[in-house]
């Protein structure tokens, strides 16, 4: 049958490919941006369909194209089908959806609904605004939503209270006269109620300063900000973070006004401005006493009264105002900045000695070790500087000096001896008891007057002892760190301002520095270095003008740039200052003058006359790893590029070859678990793999080769693991079998280490599986273990806790073509183990794992034998289930907790202390409940902390949260537990059912004379269970279905996250016991027999035990199956078994280990990998 152009793109395009087709990027778990509002945190969920749990954008793949790019439903389809080159056929009409048209009645309470629903949104509002705004104090003027609230709630109530007791018919006339009221209102509340406050501005703002602020402190970030805050050094924290934000790259911001009237120039259209906070003090007149300017006290009138004065007082507040950066401007040019500096250090010397008079301390010169740049001396007060080094270093190290010189505290630095009283128990217990004391003695003498004693419940003894306190001491090697840190920072900030590139800082510590920091303290260092910088910015600013000027130096004038220096001469330059570097002494026992020993080392290069310096190079990279290895080994590189070997045409040939090195890891199979080495020669890497002792117990060490050659073999493949050289795998691969250079690399680490075994290539049908495809047991984060075995589809593994040796979980990777390595790593991964370390284990230890586990088998069927002989027709005990349930935000509190606080309305929610710390962090509105008083609004955790009650959160804002969407979600993953409470439920009720997402049967929106005429039944399989609830609708069957229905498209359950009630779904209502389902048809219902069991019960268990081989409980399903221990007992007995009845009895009871029927109802089914019954051998369990 021809299919249009819809059919195929729903049929053959997923939502999740169509995002990730489109550039969105879909992390773990189908989360995603969405694309629909500014998302910075992945909320959108992705499958066949998508939905946003922020902005509640939902449907399914063609739905998703159309928002993305503004197409209709049409070109949508169209442009999947193009970009995923499906075919279909474009006259095939669209099939056609049944759906029921709305009657007059329908349209008519739709209208009552809104209506009503308006009213009482404003209703709420007007009750939130007259306690939120009203008046402080008796003269402060009353806030206007204030006196709105206070004209116009009690009409508004009265308005809900006459509709209340009006007939439907009044409720009609009612609204239709007032069609245009309603419409103004509904404009009001949703303006004021999207239009947020000042001080809901400012306390957002806030919010996400302070969450900048915790996600700052990355080496890439930090680094970002302080290249902003050096722009902006005059600005608060605040302020700089508000910048760095929104717009990182901005260089001078000022205000709309400001611009135009200071700098004549203009805003350009469209542009957005840069949020920041701006002082707006309010200043109020007060009266207070009149004091006495000596003595302080009140004056007095010549009748004795107090003499009363009028004073004003200047009240701080802030306001967000907007400001633009001048790249969002046109106009005039603005002035140059005179101590613009870019690129190089221009006049260096003029810089230096701006510096200079800007440091607190002097600056000098002296030869000092090459790991060192300078170093700043608290005793001598002085900063001492490396000399030699080039313009930029010496700079940065300056500055880096003098903050520090800035920063030191001599008392925090070297903190004086103390000691403290402390609080000793018997049982070995220590705690504080007093500190501060200068001196032993003033401990001890505190100690024998306080002369106390204290035994506790336990009958251990307390009593006071003298000991040293070292805190001081901790807090000064923290506070030493943190110097440095900041002075870092400083540094860096005060070269960026300048223009002065000091390469790539490094930051990577910051991150460590920051963890456990509360945000005070990250804060306060902020601060420190906005503060420090900007005014070493201002000092060295107004120092270099005086320079200048006292110099004749024009300090705007620019430079020339700079010619791009020749390869060689640049490359003379960095051999000549490594070499200083590396021995500064024998340097300038060698080198007279240095300006000519470049030169000549200038020319030599030019000439090729370089075999002594490459040599000496070598011998440096060639020594033990260290500090200059790397250095030298790079400068040897370019000189092989820039001045080559003067050699033969066949040698030259030779070094063109793709190369090949050796590398050395401590762990062959996990290589960042341990040590590594790479690009090493095979003398280096026999000594270093000889060199790691086997005792570290990281893994497997071994040697291995890199290929650098651009083919699809390019990179690293191992060849000896522990003591064997696997030259069967390396042969087993036809590129490796014929490349020259791996033979010869193979041969020659098997020549120099011929103790090694080695594993011969031999014929294909006798080969063994190499070392990548065997058996292997691991140990993951010293808690559990992992057997991990290969099998027909891929990998079997098994997992043991490491103290009990219970079997913990199992099951099967479908990946063969997977290495041991890989599937071992992505079994970790989605077990979410394997994080801290993953370390081998003896195979031998995998006998007495499944020993153990066998024993606790046993005696686990051995109890469920002795509970199915005590109750042999049920199944074990669960608790009772409940159908659909209103999903409260705390599910340990309900109603009757706000109503025994005195709070009877409904649209509040109850809440503890812990969840509503929880739900304030998810920027929802809590509420402080307190006994006979009005809700309070709580502004942040600070009002939760001061509260010991109950607290609350608006029924309203509940329902519209994505929190409480995934509470209804939770309900899918409980199909058959839900079914079994309806089932099960006493009383009446009934249940919805609608095709599920993939639609196996195609069925959806399909009326049952379509399903008849192509001889489809409908199939349990096909649906999911959405909801279900008692049964309230009253008369016939046909009538409570009707009602059903109506109720489930006009005024669906706020907890109904379904589609409307449409063709194709199923009702199924429960009525004196008797269980009848409906099929929804295009005009009534049609009733389907055998859609559910009659059983659930007995169903889902047979279910299970098929899938599982469980013993839990025998219901309808015969005798049981013979145990091991059963079997082993004929067998002594003399009486003949079956190997195959006895391995499939050690098979069912191995598995028999799962779960219990009830928790496997309840359990999710996992997703990620095939997940079944550890498959082992039969001979390897006998």
């Amino acid at each position: 049958m021809a299919e249009n152009v819809f059919e195929v793109v729903k049929e053959s395009v997923t939502t999740r490919e169509a995002a990730e087709m489109y550039g969105i990027e879909v992390k773990h778990g189908g989360m995603a941006c969405c694309p629909f509002h500014d998302d910075r945190h992945p909320s959108m969920k992705v499958d066949r369909r998508f939905h946003c749990f922020g902005c509640g954008a939902d449907g399914d793949v063609i739905d998703f194209t159309a928002r993305l790019y503004n197409l209709t439903p049409k070109e949508a389809a169209e442009k999947l089908a193009q970009d995923f080159g499906l075919a279909y056929d474009s006259q095939a009409p669209p099939r056609r959806n049944y759906a029921r048209q709305k009657s007059e009645a329908q349209k008519l309470k739709e209208k009552r609904e809104h209506g009503w629903r308006v009213l009482t949104d404003y209703y709420h509002l007007l009750r939130k605004w007259e306690t939120d705004y009203s008046p402080k104090t008796p003269d402060e003027d009353p806030h206007p939503r204030f006196m709105e609230a206070i004209q116009k709630k009690d009409y508004t109530g009265y308005l809900l209270d006459l509709l209340i007791d009006s007939s439907t018919e009044e409720q009609d006339k009612w609204f239709a006269e007032h069609s245009a009221e309603i419409t103004a209102i509904e404009g009001r509340v949703k303006i004021m109620a999207e239009k947020p406050t000042n001080r809901e501005r400012l306390r957002e703002i806030t919010e996400g300063i302070e969450q900048s602020i915790k996600e700052l402190f990355e080496s890439e970030k930090y680094m970002r900000y302080l290249s902003v805050m050096s722009r902006f050094h005059r600005y608060s924290v605040n302020n700089t973070m508000l910048i760095y934000m929104q717009r990182p790259d901005a260089t001078l911001v000022a205000g709309y006004n400001k611009w135009k009237n200071q700098f004549e120039r203009h805003v350009k259209r469209g542009e957005h401005g840069i949020t920041i906070i701006a002082p707006t003090p309010y200043k109020k007149k007060i009266e207070e006493q009149k004091l006495d300017p000596d003595t302080k006290a009140p004056m007095l009138d010549k009748d004795g009264k107090v003499i009363m004065e009028e004073k004003e007082i200047e009240i701080p507040l802030f306001r967000p105002v907007k400001v633009f950066d001048v790249s969002q401007t046109d106009g005039k040019p603005l002035p140059e900045l005179a101590s613009s500096l870019t690129g190089s250090v221009q006049n260096f010397e003029v810089f230096m000695e701006a510096l200079r008079r800007s440091a607190p301390v002097p600056i000098e010169f002296e030869p000092m070790a090459a790991n060192m740049d300078g170093y700043f001396s608290s005793d001598q007060q002085r900063i001492a500087i490396r000399e030699g080094m080039s313009e930029v270093q010496t700079v940065s190290a300056a500055v880096h000096e003098t903050a520090h010189s800035k920063l030191h505290d001599p008392k925090r630095a070297e903190p004086e001896p103390a000691w403290k009283v402390v609080m000793v128990s018997d049982g070995g217990t220590r705690k504080d008891y007093s500190q501060g004391f200068a001196t032993e003695a003033e401990a001890e003498q505190f100690a024998a007057d306080a002369d106390w004693r204290y035994v506790d419940e336990n009958q251990f003894e307390w009593r006071l002892e003298v000991e040293e306190d070292h805190s001081a001491e901790i807090q000064a090697a923290k506070d030493r760190h943190t110097e440095e840190v900041q002075a870092e920072s400083i540094s860096y900030a005060v070269c960026q301002y300048y223009g002065i590139q000091t390469g790539e800082n490094s930051f990577g510590y910051i991150a460590s520095w920051s963890q456990g920091k509360e945000l005070k303290e990250l804060r306060a260092s902020l601060e420190v270095i906005n503060k420090t910088a900007g005014e070493l910015i201002t000092d060295i600013d107004r120092h270099y003008k005086e320079i200048c000027k006292e110099r004749g130096i024009d300090p705007t004038a620019r430079q020339e740039p700079e010619q791009k220096p020749d390869p060689i001469e640049q490359l003379a330059a960095d051999i000549d200052q490594f070499s200083f570097d590396y021995d500064p002494y024998e340097y300038r026992d060698t080198v007279d003058d240095r300006e000519t020993s470049l030169r000549e080392l200038t020319a030599s290069l030019q000439d090729g006359d370089v075999q002594g310096v490459r040599k000496w190079l070598q011998d440096i990279a060639e020594d033990e790893p260290g500090e200059w290895t790397a250095e030298a080994a790079a400068l040897l590189d370019r000189l092989d590029q820039l001045v080559p070997e003067r050699d033969t045409p066949t040698q030259i040939q030779e070094t063109q070859e793709p190369s090949i090195r050796y590398y050395v890891a401590e762990c062959m199979e996990f290589p960042t678990l341990g040590e590594y080495h790479d690009n090493l020669s095979l003398e280096d890497a026999v000594r270093l793999y000889q060199a790691i002792p086997a005792q570290r117990m990281n893994g497997i060490k071994g040697i291995g080769f890199e290929l650098k050659d651009g083919s699809d073999y390019d990179g690293t493949f191992p060849i000896l693991t522990g003591d064997t050289i696997d030259l069967q795998t390396i042969q087993e691969i036809a590129y490796f079998r014929d490349n020259p250079q791996v033979q010869r690399a193979v041969q020659d680490l098997v020549e120099v280490i011929p103790e090694m075994q080695v594993i011969q290539a031999r014929e294909p049908e006798h080969d063994s599986p190499s070392a990548e495809f065997r058996e292997a047991l691991l140990v993951l984060d010293d808690a559990a273990y992992l057997h991990i075995q290969p099998c027909d589809t891929g990998w079997d593994y098994t997992l043991y806790d490491k103290e009990t040796m219970r079997e913990l979980d199992g099951g099967q990777l479908d990946a063969p073509d997977l290495r041991r390595s890989e599937a071992a790593l992505r079994i970790c991964e989605d077990l979410n183990m394997g994080n801290a370390s993953i370390k081998y284990a003896p195979l031998s230890m995998i006998e007495t794992l499944q020993e153990a586990a066998y024993q606790q088998m046993q005696e686990q069927v051995s109890q469920q034998a002795e509970d199915t002989a005590a109750v042999p027709t049920q199944l074990p005990d669960a608790p009772e289930q409940a159908l659909d349930e209103y999903p409260m935000p705390d599910p340990a509190l309900t109603q009757d907790d706000l109503e025994k606080c005195g709070y009877l309305d409904s649209d509040l929610l109850p809440l503890s202390k812990e969840r509503a710390y929880e739900l304030m962090e998810r920027d929802l509105t809590v509420y402080i409940i307190q006994e006979g008083e009005n809700p309070e609004m709580a502004f942040d955790s600070s009002d939760l902390d001061a509260h010991d009650g109950i607290f609350a959160v608006a029924r309203d804002e509940w329902e519209e949260s994505p929190q409480f969407h995934e509470k209804v979600l939770e309900r899918q993953d409980r199909h058959l537990e839900r079914e079994q409470a309806f089932l099960s439920h006493e009383g009446d009720c009934f249940a919805i059912y609608q095709v599920s997402r993939d639609d196996p049967q195609n069925i959806r929106f399909m009326n049952m004379d379509w399903l008849q005429s192509h001889d489809i039944s409908v199939e349990r399989g096909s649906y999911d269970l959405v909801y279900t609830a008692p049964l309230t609708a009253t008369g016939s069957t046909d009538a409570k279905l009707e009602q059903i229905f109506q109720q489930f498209n006009l005024e669906k359950p706020v907890d109904f996250h379904s589609p409307s009630m449409s063709v194709s779904d199923i009702v199924a209502l429960k009525q004196n016991g008797v269980v009848s389902c409906h099929y929804v048809d295009s005009v009534g219902f049609q009733q389907i027999p055998g859609f559910l069991p009659d059983n659930p019960l007995k169903n889902a268990e047979m279910m299970l035990e098929d899938d599982y081989g469980m013993i839990d409980g025998i219901i309808n399903n015969g005798p049981k199956e013979p145990t091991v221990a059963q079997l082993e007992q004929q067998a002594r007995s003399g009486q003949p078994i079956s190997l195959m009845d006895l391995a499939e009895a050690v098979h069912r009871e191995e598995r028999d280990k799962k779960k219990s029927v009830m928790e496997q109802l309840k359990s999710q089914p996992r997703t990620e990998h095939k997940k079944t019954a550890p498959k082992k051998s039969a001979e390897r369990e006998l």
